[in-house]
């Protein structure tokens, strides 16, 4: 049985982790800030969706399938780069941006639509 103290550490440690920002956090407000509140929206989509897929993979216990055939993990491992390239490809074909310091203005940072 956890003491009261081991209870408050625990509990503590889980406030810690959940403040934390993970990467998907980071990917979501780095698409909503690049490129705006559709490209973020979608984002939380995708995110959410292949969330949804491993729980319910999780679920059914086709995770431990994929985990212990090497066949069905190389299926997984080699298939999900060209999904998840040709998902993030269409994002950054909108349009161009410049990151040579020349093109810039003063004042102006390359590719941004504000002010300095």
């Amino acid at each position: 049985m956890p003491t009261p103290t081991d209870y408050g550490l625990f509990v503590l440690a889980a406030l810690v982790l959940l403040l934390i920002p993970g990467p998907a956090v980071l990917y979501i407000v780095t698409r909503s800030i690049d490129q705006g509140r559709a490209a973020g929206l979608a984002s939380v989509l995708g995110v959410s969706t292949g969330t949804l897929i491993q729980v319910a993979f999780a679920t059914v216990g086709l995770s431990s399938v994929v985990l212990a055939s090497a066949v069905a993990f190389d299926l997984v491992k080699y298939s999900a780069p060209p999904i998840s390239s040709s998902s993030g490809s269409s994002g950054s074909s909108h349009g161009t941006r410049s990151t040579s310091a020349a093109s810039a203005s003063p004042g102006h940072c390359a590719g941004c639509t504000r002010r300095a």
